[in-house]
């Protein structure tokens, strides 16, 4: 089996033991050191994270009448409130 280069053997060996390290209030802020190569979203900006994440809700939950359609669980409440958190970060800026 080859490795791929782009992916950190030791933190795939925690993953594997579901040992990955909580991040820490910083990284979780934006302001965490350089992006792990594990990571694609790591690289991304908050507005690019905010239009891709309202892109893929509007695709899967938008309908035809202009309203969305969240399942009925807990995903779904879950979904619902980054859908209002994206909604008035746009109106506030």
């Amino acid at each position: 089996m080859m490795s791929d280069p782009k992916i950190d053997s030791e933190r795939m060996k925690q993953w594997k033991a579901n040992i990955l390290p909580v991040p820490s209030a910083e990284r979780l802020k934006g302001k965490g050191s350089s992006p792990s190569p594990c990571s694609a979203w790591d690289s991304w900006g908050k507005q690019d994270l905010a239009k891709e994440i309202q892109a893929r809700m509007t695709y899967f939950y938008a309908q035809t009448d202009g309203t969305m359609n969240f399942p009925n669980s807990a995903e779904g409440d879950l979904l619902k409130i980054v859908h209002t958190l994206l909604q008035n970060a746009q109106s506030d800026s």
